[in-house]
C-alpha cells in the first residue's frame, strides 16, 4: 500500500495507489445534522470495524464551519489506525478543500479503481466527468466503483440528481458499463439498493446523521456498507447495521 497516515486523509494527488487493499467500509452523512451523542456512537461503532480504509460518502459537517471539520477530523483520528477518505457533500462545500484537499480523485487498487466524484452542488463538476472518462480508458483491465454524494434518480426521496446530470455521467460511462460494479451515494439518510439503466446503485446515508423515516427504506437503521475484494477482483458487498 502507498504509505499513508492513519485517519482523515488530505488528498493532493489525483491518483492514489493502494495495491494491498482488500476491504473498504463506506458510510454516508455522518454529521449533516448536528453531531449529537447518537451520531458519535454510530460513527464510533463504524470506526471499530476491521477494514483497510474507510470512505465517507459526504456530509461530514452540519454548517460547514471550521470547528466542525476539526471536530470530525479529531474524532476519526483518535478512533482508527487506517486511512479515512471522504467525498464532498453539500454541507461541506465551504471548507472541504481546506481540510480534505481534492474533491475528485481515484483510488487505484489491484483489480479495481474507486472514483471519488464531486456533485455536492447537485451537478457534476467538470473535472469529475473528466476523471471518469480518463480513468476508464487508462485502466481498461480494472473494474470500477463510482462514488459521489447526491444519488442518481430514484423514487425513494426527492433529494436526488436531475435526469440531465445522470445523462451527463452516462455519456462518459455507458461504453464501459460492464466494468462498473456499482455506484455508491449518500445524501438521503436511509438505505436503498436499486438498479437504473444497467447500473447497480447503493444509497447509504446511515453514518450518524438523523435518519429519514421513509416507507421504502428496508433497513431503517444506521449502517455502513462493507466491500470486500477477493484476490482475483471479485467484489462482495455486506450491509452492516449499527445498533445504538
Amino acid at each position: 500500500m502507498q504509505s499513508l497516515n492513519y485517519g482523515i486523509q488530505y488528498v493532493n494527488k489525483k491518483e492514489i495507489y493502494l495495491p494491498d487493499v482488500r476491504k473498504i467500509v463506506f458510510m454516508g452523512d455522518v454529521a449533516c445534522t448536528p453531531f449529537t451523542e447518537t451520531s458519535k456512537r454510530v460513527l464510533s461503532e463504524i470506526l471499530r470495524m476491521e477494514t483497510d480504509l474507510f470512505l465517507i460518502l459526504g456530509d461530514v459537517t452540519f454548517l460547514g464551519d471550521e470547528d466542525e471539520f476539526q471536530e470530525i477530523i479529531d474524532f476519526c483520528n483518535q478512533r482508527t489506525t487506517v486511512p479515512v477518505f471522504s467525498l464532498c457533500g453539500n454541507h461541506d462545500i465551504s471548507g472541504f478543500s481546506k481540510f480534505f484537499g481534492l474533491s475528485t480523485y481515484a483510488l487505484i487498487l489491484d483489480k479495481t479503481v474507486v472514483l471519488a466524484l464531486d456533485n455536492a452542488r447537485s451537478v457534476f463538476e467538470e473535472d469529475s466527468l473528466e476523471i471518469v472518462e480518463e480513468m476508464l480508458h487508462k485502466y481498461k483491465e480494472k473494474r470500477f466503483l463510482i462514488t459521489f454524494h447526491v444519488p442518481p434518480p430514484t423514487d425513494l426521496h426527492g433529494s436526488c440528481m436531475k435526469s440531465e446530470e445522470w445523462t451527463k455521467l452516462k455519456a462518459v460511462s455507458d461504453e464501459h458499463k460492464e466494468r462498473i460494479d456499482c455506484i455508491l451515494s449518500g445524501h438521503i439518510h436511509a438505505f436503498h439498493e436499486y438498479d437504473l439503466d444497467g447500473y447497480h446503485i447503493f444509497i447509504s446515508g446511515g453514518g450518524g446523521a438523523a435518519l429519514y423515516n421513509l416507507e421504502k427504506d428496508p433497513l431503517k437503521l444506521y449502517h455502513a456498507i462493507e466491500a470486500t475484494f477477493s484476490i482475483d477482483g471479485i467484489l462482495d458487498f455486506n450491509v452492516i447495521p449499527i445498533y445504538v
